[in-house]
């Protein structure tokens, strides 16, 4: 048991070793040379702001300590990030001790619904003038 428990560790290290370095290339290339590696696939063809857009100058703006101007860009990433990184350290820590993550239940399964009506409700609304506030943009 104790092997297998030292093995799901090694994994999940290396895993989030290599999410690091990627994670790590990619504010390099942007913070440096202004490389904008993702780019919106449902803003370059409509011109619509989808509920995702903003999300990367979010967290990276939340990474350079300025949160005032990620929730500029995507108030809906930056209030739920917090959650999100509980819930997967949560499932990470019982795949370490139990070789499973958490097991799903019909809590997961209404957040999962809450969070999927949140994001349409958000993306519409950040797309009507009245609510131009909530599209993507910085701080003048």
């Amino acid at each position: 048991m104790k092997h297998s428990r030292q093995k799901r560790l090694q994994t999940v290290g290396l895993v989030t070793g290599a999410l690091a370095a990627v994670w790590c290339l990619w504010y390099f290339l942007y913070t440096r040379f202004g490389i904008e590696l993702l780019h919106c696939p449902v803003h370059s063809l409509t011109g619509l702001y989808c509920p995702g857009c903003g999300t990367m100058r979010a967290i990276v703006a939340l990474l350079q300590l300025q949160p005032h101007q990620a929730i500029r860009y995507n108030v809906l990433t930056t209030l739920t990030l917090p959650f999100l990184a509980l819930y997967l350290a949560l499932h990470i820590l019982s795949y370490i001790r139990r070789g499973h993550g958490l097991a799903p239940g019909r809590f997961d399964k209404w957040i999962a619904i809450g969070y999927i009506v949140l994001a349409v409700a958000f993306g519409i609304m950040r797309n009507l003038p009245w609510f131009a506030f909530l599209a993507p943009t910085g701080i003048l």
